[in-house]
């Protein structure tokens, strides 16, 4: 079920719509929760804690780049890059190498 194309899409657009129509449903949960909000702090540092050393322990946000970007434009090659860090689902995390010469 989770390989097919349309399950995925429709689930995508059940929780786009969900969202939409409970826009402060975990505004309001952690504010009446905040037993749940502590804890999760708490297993949050652990995570961090739990990830020092490794290469990567960072938590990545969506579309941040942390200091500017040194990359320049051309044709690049993606490919996935499996990291046991904090994802959310539908992200790919890629290794980007440059491909000098080729097509253009």
């Amino acid at each position: 079920m989770i390989d097919d194309p349309d399950y995925r899409d429709n689930q995508k657009r059940a929780q786009k719509q969900w969202r939409d129509t409970h826009q402060s449903y975990w505004r309001n949960y952690r504010i009446a929760h905040p037993e749940y909000v502590q804890r999760n702090r708490e297993r949050q540092r652990e995570r961090n804690s739990l990830r020092r050393g490794q290469p990567c322990r960072e938590i990545a946000k969506m579309n941040e780049l942390p200091r500017k970007s040194s990359f320049i434009s051309g044709r690049f090659m993606l490919a996935p890059f499996p990291v046991n860090g904090v994802a959310k689902m539908g992200e790919l995390l890629v290794e980007i190498t440059a491909i000098n010469g080729g097509c253009g």
